[in-house]
């Protein structure tokens, strides 16, 4: 931790985000340099043949082992290069480099928060970038999108600003990265469901942009990933779907208008539970039930009965119960009242 506190610097602090994020490709860069054709993996020896010819290559090498920082220009072509060591992902040192990154990228995100001046957009920013050009299976890892996600979620919670600046970013990239990486973008949901309320009142435009991206991711997992909620429940997309569930509600219940779109979509989504198990199928309706008590507006009854719809059963049921539930409760403060 104070080794890092000491490298964090506004003048350092995204070119070490992304040497830590690379650290297994630049342990693959070094063992083609310095073993190359002395390697006992055939994929090492090729590497080190293909590095003399090919310009590019060699290009890309002299990028990752270079002994100085600030040298830019190689982002762009950070994809291709980690195809090129796609066969080195399984090498020892590798792996070893592969499982210390999150660690140390948790640190990095701790320091980062606190450090003075700086530029904590341009952090997110690069985070998200990023996320399309992972080496090696860290696409797929888990944890490596969960320290990921957390990180972004601590910056964009220290800063309201940056988070009221960045909503078209963000929704943008939600809509744009349906399902790739479900881990991270829970993450990014449940950022948006815990730090928009103080959205309400001034920043309308914010508010509904992020609605839409929850939304429209919502309603893809219901008419595309339906079968992976029934089918193959730990991919992520499960989490995924019940933390839109748990935003678009949080949003819904900010705006009047929004909250007429949260009743459809849920009530769309209850639909849509006819093809599941029993089981989920009730675990899904009963999380909806909670989340129409929820939005805990009092004209939510007559918001869902002037909808052009026809509610499901359920969350019919629903608004009749949370309309029980208002009330008994105008008549307990009546009944102390006399």
């Amino acid at each position: 931790m104070e080794l890092m506190s000491a490298m964090v610097t506004p003048a350092t602090c995204l070119e070490l985000l992304h040497s830590l994020i690379d650290l297994p490709c630049v342990s693959a860069a070094l063992e083609v340099a310095i073993f190359g054709e002395k390697s006992f993996l055939i994929a090492i020896r090729q590497l080190a043949a293909e590095r003399v010819s090919d310009p590019r290559l060699r290009y890309s090498f002299d990028f990752f082992l270079r002994n100085e920082s600030g040298r830019g220009g190689m982002m762009e072509n950070i994809p291709d290069f980690h195809r090129s060591l796609s066969e080195v992902v399984s090498h020892p040192r590798v792996i070893f480099c592969s499982q210390a990154v999150p660690a140390l990228l948790s640190i990095f995100f701790s320091v980062a928060v606190s450090t003075k001046q700086l530029d904590k957009k341009s952090v997110v920013l690069a985070v998200l970038g990023r996320m399309h050009s992972l080496y090696g299976s860290f696409a797929e890892n888990v944890q490596m999108q969960q320290v990921m996600g957390d990180g972004v979620c601590l910056l964009l919670s220290k800063s309201k600003a940056i988070f009221v600046e960045m909503h078209n970013e963000i929704s943008d990239y939600i809509v744009a990265n349906h399902f790739m990486y479900p881990v991270f973008l829970t993450s990014l949901i449940w950022c948006i469901g815990e730090e928009s309320p103080a959205l309400a009142e001034k920043q309308a435009k914010a508010l509904g942009k992020f609605y839409d991206a929850v939304e429209s991711l919502t309603y893809d997992i219901i008419k595309t990933k339906s079968s992976n909620l029934v089918h193959n429940p730990q991919d992520g997309i499960m989490e995924l779907f019940q933390a839109c569930l748990r935003t678009m509600t949080k949003l819904g219940s900010l705006s009047y208008d929004l909250t007429r779109r949260a009743v459809i979509c849920l009530n769309n989504v209850v639909k849509k539970t006819r093809e599941h198990p029993e089981q989920q199928r009730f675990d899904i309706v009963d999380q909806i039930n909670s989340l129409i008590k929820m939005l805990a507006l009092p004209s939510v009854t007559e918001i869902v009965m002037n909808l052009s719809i026809s509610p499901e059963p359920e969350v019919l049921e629903a608004i009749k119960n949370l309309k029980s539930v208002e009330e008994e409760r105008e008549e307990l403060i009546l009944g102390q009242s006399l």
